[in-house]
């Protein structure tokens, strides 16, 4: 019993301790899920910003170069106007003009070629090849100067840093190309880029409206200049805590670092959080963003909820604890009642034993007591003295067998008991049961039916039987003598021996028949109210039962209460 106890508060205390962990370490998960979650949110956002700055920059200077070409145009692309051009332009580092026909036109096929046009027309050289792959470069769609500046707030970027990100000859920012509508736009600019000697170039074309293609070559050093001025400062800080500590990237697309910034060194070998590919016509470039793990946030979410289920547990192991010493005291406190109670009840034994064989001797004597009386004098004297010898008697072996019932509750309480076995008839058993009940019996007129076939010699303790009979019997003159009749059959097979004890009374109602077996339980009705008991009697002679290898079960009978006893009983062998 104490062991299951100490087990039961041992699952009390660590259940609930289990079940909380687990619900804060998933909350916790879920928190580091959704922390994990915004924090992807607010760097994809930034690298969007980045991306769209850098689109901003292109569209930018989209407009001024669709500007610078229409004014060229007005002095007829002239070679002098546009050497006078690009000498000027610190972005742009050649110029082509290509006729409806195809054919060149600037630099001038048939005039003197300085270096550099000799070396842009090797660099352009799949451009004369084909020109019409100038053309397959899509442009992007018009910005203005306030666009552009927003998008360089997002960013974290002044305008004034950017102020001379184009360094080209138009003066007026807010140039913008002659309107027109957006399909005509698709077809009259774009972006050409290619590679050249692992370098990214840059041609943005321009239609006129003779069908002219106008390109502008950008110098790839001065494209990377600007764009590295339209981004953050190397060791700028975030406003947003969970970007604090990182650091961006942006790669070409040889795989090499063009501009970093942050205040994070993220290792050699350390993975990127996140990646971006930028916008047409960087689309060959990407953005990578690298930041330590949110560890800090998970451990100090973890370390506090272990620490509140820690404190919850030494509450519970407190309560626990206490709880097992105050059940260990009464445990103790009553393991004490009982061994006073099996103290009294040995003390007991001795006398009632003596005064009930004293009775029964002098009942046996009471004859040659009264022999010298007269014959009606005696007669009288010796019934009454019978009956109060009778009464004697009765109540010695109802206390004896109180007392019995009370020591063998005790044996169980403590250890099973072992059974003494002996050779013996249970009939011979059942019928001195009967015997002693007799008076008691004929005093409430219960006629007792014997129907015994169990007279084979068998192995039998026959103290645990009789016990078994008299709490049966006993129990039927308590509360069935309104029935009148007690049927008592005994039968034999085998190992196996079976007795059924019938009465004809109110019977057991079917929500009782479980409980009635439980210790100091007793069925409360009209009929059992006023009779005394102690409720130990069908649960010690079911465990005597139990002992002997059988079982006591209540039977399904029409009428009154039908008790039957299975016991094994080897066979004994017969004393010749």
């Amino acid at each position: 019993m104490q062991k299951k106890i100490l087990i039961s508060l041992i699952l009390i205390v660590l259940l609930p301790i289990a079940l909380l962990a687990w619900l804060g370490l998933r909350t916790a998960h879920n928190e580091q899920q959704v922390l994990t979650t915004q924090v992807q949110a607010l760097i994809d956002a930034q690298l969007v910003g980045v991306d769209e700055s850098i689109t901003a920059y292109f569209q930018r200077m989209q407009t001024d170069l669709i500007a610078s070409a229409t004014q060229l145009t007005q002095s007829n692309l002239s070679g002098d106007s546009l050497k006078n051009f690009t000498q000027h332009s610190g972005q742009v580092r050649q110029v082509l003009v290509i006729d409806a026909d195809g054919k060149r036109i600037f630099p001038a096929p048939d005039g003197t070629l300085s270096e550099a046009d000799k070396q842009f027309l090797q660099r352009t050289s799949a451009i004369w090849d084909n020109p019409r792959i100038l053309t397959q470069g899509a442009g992007l769609p018009l910005i203005s100067a306030n666009a552009f500046a927003s998008s360089l707030r997002k960013i974290g970027v002044s305008e004034e840093r950017s102020s001379n990100a184009h360094g080209l000859p138009n003066k007026n920012k807010n140039a913008t190309a002659p309107p027109q509508n957006e399909e005509e736009n698709a077809a009259q600019y774009g972006w050409y880029a290619w590679h050249w000697n692992a370098e990214l170039h840059h041609i943005f074309w321009w239609r006129d409206a003779k069908n002219r293609l106008i390109g502008f070559e950008l110098s790839p050093v001065a494209v990377m200049s600007e764009i590295i001025t339209l981004l953050p400062a190397t060791n700028v800080t975030r406003n947003t805590p969970a970007l604090v500590t990182s650091r961006s990237r942006l790669i070409n697309s040889s795989g090499q670092i063009v501009y970093e910034w942050g205040n994070y060194q993220p290792k050699p070998d350390e993975k990127n959080v996140a990646m971006r590919p930028l916008s047409h016509p960087l689309g060959s470039w990407k953005l990578e963003y690298t930041a330590p793990p949110l560890a800090g946030v998970a451990t100090a979410n973890t370390t506090g909820i272990l620490a509140a289920v820690l404190l919850i547990g030494i509450a519970l192991a407190g309560l626990a604890s206490y709880l097992y010493r105050e059940h260990h005291r009464e445990v103790q406190l009553a393991q004490q009642r009982v061994n006073f109670v099996n103290q009294v009840s040995h003390e007991l034994k001795t006398p009632l034993t003596n005064i009930r064989l004293y009775a029964e001797l002098l009942e046996s004597e009471v004859d040659d007591i009264f022999e010298d009386v007269a014959e009606d004098e005696r007669l009288q004297d010796g019934v009454k003295s019978r009956k109060y010898i009778g009464i004697i008697t009765a109540e010695s072996q109802r206390l004896s067998r109180l007392i019995a019932n009370v020591l063998r509750f005790g044996q169980f309480q403590k250890s099973q008991p072992a059974l003494r076995l002996q050779s013996a008839r249970i009939d011979e058993v059942i019928r001195r049961c009967i015997l002693a009940f007799t008076p008691a019996l004929q005093a409430k007129d219960i006629v007792v039916r014997l129907d015994l076939q169990a007279d084979t010699l068998v192995l039998i303790d026959t103290e645990a039987l009789e016990q078994i009979l008299n709490n049966l019997i006993s129990n039927v003159e308590k509360y069935a003598a309104l029935g009148g009749a007690c049927h008592i059959t005994s039968t034999q097979s085998g190992d196996a021996s079976m007795i059924d004890v019938r009465d004809f009374g109110a019977g057991i109602a079917a929500r009782e028949r479980v409980r009635i077996f439980q210790p100091f339980y007793r069925v409360s009705s009209l009929l059992t109210d006023g009779v005394t008991g102690t409720g130990i009697g069908l649960d010690i002679a079911r465990q005597l039962a139990r002992l002997h290898g059988g079982d006591i079960v209540l039977q399904e009978v029409d009428s009154g209460a039908c008790f039957r006893v299975t016991l094994r009983t080897e066979p004994a062998q017969e004393m010749s």
